[in-house]
């Protein structure tokens, strides 16, 4: 990795170079070249981005900038078909590809369950000895605490004998590592 950050960097001048790394830390040799490196944190697509990457442009101008003048029932409808694909699919631009290009709902739940294989591959090699099998214990528990009327985590549903002090530090490990977002809690938007 330090001999590809070098490279990158000598060719800077002339190229635009894209190394990814995740949250596990500093690539080696990162701290020679501050201010010559900028990061960003990529997330999931938005629905406009997706809308954008379905060639829906004209639906897009009536979702974006909240317009007030009316909607039309037809593309009403077709923005809501196209709200039901994105909850299913979700935002993972490879799987968002996947279905621009094939639009095969099965090709799509075996790449997300891909996807989720990768993720725990993931936590098994980074996530601290310690308190690897905890944030397992956690990652698997998220559909169940999803499908609650709660969406407060509820460390119960991981282990009918877990205390939150025992399992906060596995949950925000997956925060930290980008495999959840912590959201608070809204009472009204605004």
């Amino acid at each position: 990795v330090s001999s590809i950050l070098e490279y990158a960097m000598s060719v800077i001048g002339k190229y635009r170079v894209c190394l990814i790394a995740s949250y596990v830390g500093e690539l080696a040799g990162e701290a020679s070249y501050i201010g010559s490196i900028r990061s960003f944190v990529l997330e999931p697509m938005t629905f406009e981005e997706f809308l954008i990457a379905n060639k829906a442009q004209k639906l897009l101008k009536c979702v974006e900038g909240q317009r007030v003048e009316p909607i039309s029932e037809a593309d009403i409808i077709q923005i809501m078909d196209y709200l039901k694909v994105f909850f299913v699919i979700g935002g993972m631009p490879k799987v968002v590809l996947d279905y621009v290009k094939y639009k095969d709902l099965e090709r799509i739940e075996k790449l997300q369950q891909e996807i989720l294989i990768d993720y725990k591959k993931y936590i098994e090699k980074y996530a601290p000895d310690t308190m690897c099998k905890k944030v397992l214990q956690i990652w698997s528990s998220i559909p169940k605490q999803l499908s609650k009327d709660n969406k407060k985590i509820m460390y119960g549903y991981v282990d009918e004998k877990a205390r939150a002090r025992e399992y906060e530090p596995s949950a925000e490990w997956l925060v930290n590592h980008g495999l959840v977002r912590k959201i608070y809690r809204v009472k009204e938007g605004q």
